[in-house]
Protein backbone atom coordinates (compact mmCIF):
# COMPACT_ATOMS: atom_id res chain seq x y z
CA UNK A 1 0.00 0.00 0.00
CA UNK A 2 1.60 3.23 -1.27
CA UNK A 3 2.16 5.48 1.70
CA UNK A 4 -0.05 8.69 2.06
CA UNK A 5 2.35 11.63 1.59
CA UNK A 6 1.98 15.48 0.14
CA UNK A 7 4.19 17.16 -1.81
CA UNK A 8 2.27 20.59 -0.88
CA UNK A 9 -0.12 21.88 1.70
CA UNK A 10 -3.95 21.82 0.86
CA UNK A 11 -6.03 24.70 2.88
CA UNK A 12 -8.83 27.14 1.69
CA UNK A 13 -6.07 29.65 1.26
CA UNK A 14 -3.41 27.45 -0.42
CA UNK A 15 -2.29 26.86 -4.05
CA UNK A 16 -2.86 23.28 -4.35
CA UNK A 17 -0.87 20.29 -6.37
CA UNK A 18 -3.90 18.39 -8.06
CA UNK A 19 -1.89 15.03 -7.08
CA UNK A 20 -2.39 16.18 -3.72
CA UNK A 21 -6.25 17.02 -3.63
CA UNK A 22 -6.70 13.51 -5.31
CA UNK A 23 -4.48 11.73 -2.83
CA UNK A 24 -6.19 13.58 -0.07
CA UNK A 25 -9.66 12.76 -1.45
CA UNK A 26 -9.16 8.89 -1.46
CA UNK A 27 -7.38 8.95 1.84
CA UNK A 28 -10.44 10.56 3.76
CA UNK A 29 -13.00 8.41 1.71
CA UNK A 30 -11.03 5.62 2.94
CA UNK A 31 -11.52 6.83 6.03
CA UNK A 32 -15.03 7.73 6.35
CA UNK A 33 -14.60 11.28 5.75
CA UNK A 34 -15.36 12.37 1.86
CA UNK A 35 -18.74 11.29 0.15
CA UNK A 36 -17.61 10.42 -3.64
CA UNK A 37 -19.57 12.59 -5.90
CA UNK A 38 -21.96 10.69 -8.37
CA UNK A 39 -19.55 12.53 -11.07
CA UNK A 40 -16.23 11.11 -9.83
CA UNK A 41 -13.21 12.12 -7.50
CA UNK A 42 -11.64 15.83 -9.40
CA UNK A 43 -8.26 17.31 -8.75
CA UNK A 44 -10.17 20.98 -7.87
CA UNK A 45 -10.20 21.77 -4.11
CA UNK A 46 -13.54 21.69 -3.03
CA UNK A 47 -15.55 23.12 -0.32
CA UNK A 48 -16.35 19.00 0.84
CA UNK A 49 -12.59 18.30 0.81
CA UNK A 50 -11.98 21.21 3.72
CA UNK A 51 -14.89 19.90 5.76
CA UNK A 52 -13.65 16.97 5.57
CA UNK A 53 -10.25 17.81 6.80
CA UNK A 54 -12.02 19.72 9.56
CA UNK A 55 -14.26 17.07 10.29
CA UNK A 56 -10.71 14.61 10.44
CA UNK A 57 -9.13 16.87 12.75
CA UNK A 58 -11.97 17.17 15.43
CA UNK A 59 -12.88 13.47 15.67
CA UNK A 60 -8.65 12.63 15.88
CA UNK A 61 -7.99 15.27 18.39
CA UNK A 62 -5.78 16.89 16.54
CA UNK A 63 -5.57 20.97 16.09
CA UNK A 64 -8.59 22.16 14.18
CA UNK A 65 -7.03 24.56 11.62
CA UNK A 66 -8.52 22.80 8.39
CA UNK A 67 -4.63 22.29 6.58
CA UNK A 68 -2.77 19.13 5.54
CA UNK A 69 0.93 20.15 5.73
CA UNK A 70 3.60 17.68 4.24
CA UNK A 71 5.09 15.93 7.33
CA UNK A 72 2.34 18.06 9.33
CA UNK A 73 0.68 16.01 12.29
CA UNK A 74 -2.52 15.88 10.02
CA UNK A 75 -0.48 14.28 7.21
CA UNK A 76 1.23 11.81 9.78
CA UNK A 77 -2.13 10.77 11.42
CA UNK A 78 -4.14 9.84 8.26
CA UNK A 79 -0.90 7.87 6.53
CA UNK A 80 -0.44 5.97 10.13
CA UNK A 81 -4.15 5.10 10.48
CA UNK A 82 -4.31 3.78 6.69
CA UNK A 83 -1.62 1.82 7.41
CA UNK A 84 -2.80 0.64 10.67
CA UNK A 85 -6.38 -0.36 8.85
CA UNK A 86 -4.66 -2.45 5.78
CA UNK A 87 -2.38 -3.96 8.70
CA UNK A 88 -5.65 -5.19 11.03
CA UNK A 89 -7.37 -6.61 7.83
CA UNK A 90 -4.18 -8.42 6.76
CA UNK A 91 -3.41 -9.80 10.31
CA UNK A 92 -7.47 -11.32 10.07
CA UNK A 93 -6.64 -13.15 6.95
CA UNK A 94 -6.75 -16.99 7.68
CA UNK A 95 -5.23 -20.25 6.20
CA UNK A 96 -2.52 -17.73 4.70
CA UNK A 97 -4.28 -15.12 3.06
CA UNK A 98 -2.23 -11.69 4.22
CA UNK A 99 -2.02 -10.46 1.16
CA UNK A 100 -4.66 -7.55 0.61
CA UNK A 101 -5.08 -6.73 -2.98
CA UNK A 102 -7.72 -5.02 -5.50
CA UNK A 103 -8.71 -7.36 -8.28
CA UNK A 104 -11.94 -7.78 -10.60
CA UNK A 105 -14.56 -9.99 -10.44
CA UNK A 106 -13.10 -12.24 -12.99
CA UNK A 107 -10.15 -12.31 -11.20
CA UNK A 108 -11.95 -13.64 -8.07
CA UNK A 109 -13.46 -16.57 -10.23
CA UNK A 110 -10.13 -17.33 -11.89
CA UNK A 111 -9.05 -17.91 -8.35
CA UNK A 112 -11.69 -19.87 -7.35
CA UNK A 113 -11.45 -22.07 -10.36
CA UNK A 114 -7.69 -22.95 -9.69
CA UNK A 115 -8.68 -24.13 -6.13
CA UNK A 116 -8.89 -21.22 -4.17
CA UNK A 117 -11.47 -21.32 -1.51
CA UNK A 118 -13.52 -18.41 -2.41
CA UNK A 119 -15.41 -18.45 0.99
CA UNK A 120 -15.61 -15.44 3.04
CA UNK A 121 -13.38 -13.94 5.77
CA UNK A 122 -16.43 -14.00 9.14
CA UNK A 123 -13.92 -11.09 10.71
CA UNK A 124 -13.45 -9.04 7.69
CA UNK A 125 -16.42 -9.38 5.51
CA UNK A 126 -14.19 -10.01 2.65
CA UNK A 127 -13.46 -12.67 -0.18
CA UNK A 128 -10.87 -15.17 0.78
CA UNK A 129 -8.45 -17.70 -2.00
CA UNK A 130 -6.89 -19.69 0.31
CA UNK A 131 -6.03 -23.35 -0.86
CA UNK A 132 -9.08 -25.41 -0.09
CA UNK A 133 -8.24 -27.67 2.62
CA UNK A 134 -7.83 -31.51 2.04
CA UNK A 135 -11.42 -32.93 2.97
CA UNK A 136 -12.13 -36.71 4.27
CA UNK A 137 -14.71 -39.04 5.44
CA UNK A 138 -18.24 -38.99 3.52
CA UNK A 139 -21.16 -36.05 2.51
CA UNK A 140 -24.70 -36.65 1.28
CA UNK A 141 -25.30 -34.73 -2.26
CA UNK A 142 -27.93 -31.96 -2.02
CA UNK A 143 -29.22 -29.99 -5.29
CA UNK A 144 -31.27 -27.07 -5.27
CA UNK A 145 -34.40 -29.38 -6.62
CA UNK A 146 -35.61 -27.20 -9.28
CA UNK A 147 -35.69 -27.92 -13.00
CA UNK A 148 -32.48 -26.47 -13.90
CA UNK A 149 -30.66 -29.39 -12.04
CA UNK A 150 -28.89 -32.06 -14.64
CA UNK A 151 -30.74 -35.40 -14.51
CA UNK A 152 -27.23 -36.89 -13.50
CA UNK A 153 -27.08 -34.95 -10.58
CA UNK A 154 -30.74 -35.04 -9.87
CA UNK A 155 -30.03 -38.80 -9.56
CA UNK A 156 -27.60 -38.56 -6.89
CA UNK A 157 -29.85 -36.50 -4.22
CA UNK A 158 -29.86 -37.65 -0.62
CA UNK A 159 -26.87 -40.22 -1.70
CA UNK A 160 -23.36 -40.26 0.24
CA UNK A 161 -19.68 -40.27 -1.10
CA UNK A 162 -16.97 -40.48 -0.30
CA UNK A 163 -14.13 -37.65 -0.30
CA UNK A 164 -11.31 -39.84 -1.23
CA UNK A 165 -13.76 -41.35 -4.05
CA UNK A 166 -15.52 -38.42 -6.17
CA UNK A 167 -18.26 -39.72 -8.65
CA UNK A 168 -18.16 -39.33 -12.12
CA UNK A 169 -17.77 -35.74 -13.19
CA UNK A 170 -16.48 -34.54 -9.78
CA UNK A 171 -17.97 -33.64 -6.06
CA UNK A 172 -20.71 -31.45 -5.82
CA UNK A 173 -20.11 -28.16 -7.41
CA UNK A 174 -17.24 -28.69 -9.12
CA UNK A 175 -18.45 -29.42 -12.66
CA UNK A 176 -19.13 -26.21 -14.76
CA UNK A 177 -22.49 -24.50 -13.44
CA UNK A 178 -23.39 -27.25 -11.06
CA UNK A 179 -25.15 -25.78 -8.01
CA UNK A 180 -25.07 -28.69 -5.84
CA UNK A 181 -23.04 -28.61 -2.58
CA UNK A 182 -22.22 -31.37 -0.04
CA UNK A 183 -24.03 -31.97 3.18
CA UNK A 184 -21.28 -33.04 6.04
CA UNK A 185 -22.41 -36.86 7.84
CA UNK A 186 -21.21 -36.04 11.23
CA UNK A 187 -20.38 -38.55 13.31
CA UNK A 188 -19.70 -38.10 17.54
CA UNK A 189 -16.14 -37.18 16.64
CA UNK A 190 -17.02 -33.82 14.69
CA UNK A 191 -19.48 -32.91 17.32
CA UNK A 192 -17.09 -33.47 20.22
CA UNK A 193 -14.44 -30.74 18.11
CA UNK A 194 -16.57 -28.49 17.39
CA UNK A 195 -17.96 -28.42 21.38
CA UNK A 196 -14.37 -28.06 22.39
CA UNK A 197 -14.09 -25.16 19.87
CA UNK A 198 -17.15 -23.46 20.97
CA UNK A 199 -15.47 -23.38 24.30
CA UNK A 200 -12.59 -22.35 23.28
CA UNK A 201 -14.55 -19.63 21.30
CA UNK A 202 -16.06 -18.43 24.22
CA UNK A 203 -13.41 -18.29 26.50
CA UNK A 204 -11.79 -16.10 23.66
CA UNK A 205 -14.70 -14.02 23.77
CA UNK A 206 -15.14 -13.41 27.03
CA UNK A 207 -11.42 -12.71 26.91
CA UNK A 208 -11.94 -9.78 24.15
CA UNK A 209 -14.88 -8.23 25.47
CA UNK A 210 -12.88 -7.33 28.98
CA UNK A 211 -10.01 -6.11 26.44
CA UNK A 212 -13.33 -3.85 25.11
CA UNK A 213 -14.15 -2.76 28.29
CA UNK A 214 -10.90 -1.49 29.46
CA UNK A 215 -10.08 -0.05 25.79
CA UNK A 216 -13.08 1.90 25.72
CA UNK A 217 -12.66 3.42 29.16
CA UNK A 218 -9.23 4.25 28.39
CA UNK A 219 -10.75 6.07 25.43
CA UNK A 220 -13.12 7.92 27.21
CA UNK A 221 -10.63 8.92 29.39
CA UNK A 222 -7.84 10.24 26.59
CA UNK A 223 -10.84 12.19 25.25
CA UNK A 224 -12.20 13.78 27.90
CA UNK A 225 -8.48 15.01 28.31
CA UNK A 226 -8.01 16.36 24.88
CA UNK A 227 -10.98 18.10 25.33
CA UNK A 228 -9.77 19.82 28.17
CA UNK A 229 -6.83 20.38 26.74
CA UNK A 230 -8.30 22.16 23.99
CA UNK A 231 -10.73 24.41 26.18
CA UNK A 232 -7.23 25.02 27.72
CA UNK A 233 -5.83 26.19 24.98
CA UNK A 234 -8.67 28.15 23.89
CA UNK A 235 -8.93 30.36 27.26
CA UNK A 236 -5.00 31.18 26.49
CA UNK A 237 -6.41 32.35 22.95
CA UNK A 238 -8.83 34.78 25.12
CA UNK A 239 -6.55 36.00 26.80
CA UNK A 240 -4.29 36.95 23.98
CA UNK A 241 -7.39 38.71 22.51
CA UNK A 242 -8.48 40.63 25.56
CA UNK A 243 -4.67 42.29 26.42
CA UNK A 244 -4.50 42.43 22.00
CA UNK A 245 -7.23 45.24 22.66
CA UNK A 246 -9.94 42.61 21.11
CA UNK A 247 -11.66 42.38 24.69
CA UNK A 248 -15.33 43.04 23.14
CA UNK A 249 -14.87 40.08 20.36
CA UNK A 250 -13.36 37.82 23.28
CA UNK A 251 -15.78 38.70 26.18
CA UNK A 252 -18.60 36.87 24.78
CA UNK A 253 -16.85 33.88 23.93
CA UNK A 254 -17.26 30.76 25.70
CA UNK A 255 -15.60 28.45 23.09
CA UNK A 256 -13.85 29.10 19.91
CA UNK A 257 -11.40 31.54 20.56
CA UNK A 258 -8.83 30.61 18.02
CA UNK A 259 -12.21 30.88 15.27
CA UNK A 260 -12.77 34.42 16.43
CA UNK A 261 -8.99 35.60 15.98
CA UNK A 262 -9.40 33.77 12.63
CA UNK A 263 -11.84 36.25 11.33
CA UNK A 264 -9.41 39.40 12.92
CA UNK A 265 -6.49 38.35 10.63
CA UNK A 266 -3.38 39.48 10.29
CA UNK A 267 -0.76 38.95 13.00
CA UNK A 268 -3.70 38.52 15.63
CA UNK A 269 -4.46 35.38 13.98
CA UNK A 270 -0.35 34.40 13.29
CA UNK A 271 -0.09 35.01 17.02
CA UNK A 272 -3.59 32.90 17.83
CA UNK A 273 -2.18 30.11 15.94
CA UNK A 274 1.20 30.05 17.54
CA UNK A 275 -0.50 30.11 20.82
CA UNK A 276 -2.42 27.55 20.61
CA UNK A 277 -0.20 25.36 18.76
CA UNK A 278 2.42 25.37 21.82
CA UNK A 279 -0.37 24.90 24.17
CA UNK A 280 -1.28 22.00 22.70
CA UNK A 281 2.06 20.53 21.86
CA UNK A 282 3.03 21.05 25.48
CA UNK A 283 1.33 17.99 26.78
CA UNK A 284 1.04 13.80 25.73
CA UNK A 285 -2.90 14.49 25.31
CA UNK A 286 -2.81 13.89 21.43
CA UNK A 287 -0.67 10.94 21.77
CA UNK A 288 -2.30 9.14 24.39
CA UNK A 289 -5.59 9.47 22.71
CA UNK A 290 -4.26 8.25 19.14
CA UNK A 291 -3.03 5.10 21.22
CA UNK A 292 -6.42 4.58 23.16
CA UNK A 293 -7.97 4.95 19.62
CA UNK A 294 -5.80 2.06 17.97
CA UNK A 295 -6.46 -0.53 20.69
CA UNK A 296 -10.16 0.37 20.78
CA UNK A 297 -10.19 -0.65 17.45
CA UNK A 298 -7.81 -3.39 17.52
CA UNK A 299 -10.10 -4.14 20.89
CA UNK A 300 -13.92 -3.93 18.68
CA UNK A 301 -12.01 -5.81 15.64
CA UNK A 302 -10.94 -9.40 17.45
CA UNK A 303 -14.48 -9.11 19.53
CA UNK A 304 -16.51 -9.26 16.27
CA UNK A 305 -14.12 -11.83 14.99
CA UNK A 306 -14.72 -13.62 18.16
CA UNK A 307 -18.08 -13.47 18.23
CA UNK A 308 -18.70 -14.12 14.27
CA UNK A 309 -16.34 -16.97 15.57
CA UNK A 310 -18.44 -18.30 17.80
CA UNK A 311 -21.69 -17.77 16.39
CA UNK A 312 -20.63 -20.19 13.41
CA UNK A 313 -19.64 -22.77 15.10
CA UNK A 314 -22.78 -22.99 17.25
CA UNK A 315 -24.40 -22.63 14.05
CA UNK A 316 -22.63 -25.77 12.64
CA UNK A 317 -23.35 -27.76 15.64
CA UNK A 318 -27.38 -27.34 15.68
CA UNK A 319 -27.26 -27.95 11.87
CA UNK A 320 -24.91 -31.10 12.84
CA UNK A 321 -27.93 -32.29 15.20
CA UNK A 322 -24.74 -32.45 17.82
CA UNK A 323 -26.42 -33.49 21.26
CA UNK A 324 -25.74 -32.03 24.74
Amino acid sequence: MKAFHLNGRISRSSNTRPEDVLSAKQALHRLGFYALPEWGLTDFPDRALMDAITAYQNSRGLRVDGAIRPDGETEAAIRNELYSTAERLRRLGRNGDTVLAHITPAEADLLKARGGAGTVNPATGLPEFSQKEEKEGHYIWRTMGDGKVRSSHAEREGQVFSWDHPPQGGHPGEAPGCRCWPEAVKVEKDCEELRRKIEAAENNLKKAEQRFNEAAKQFNEAQEAILQKREECDRQVKEFLVEAGFGGIAGGITGGALGAAREIGGSVAMHAEDIYGSCIDNGNESDQYKKAKDELDSAVSWMMYYRKELEGYRSEYEQGKCQG
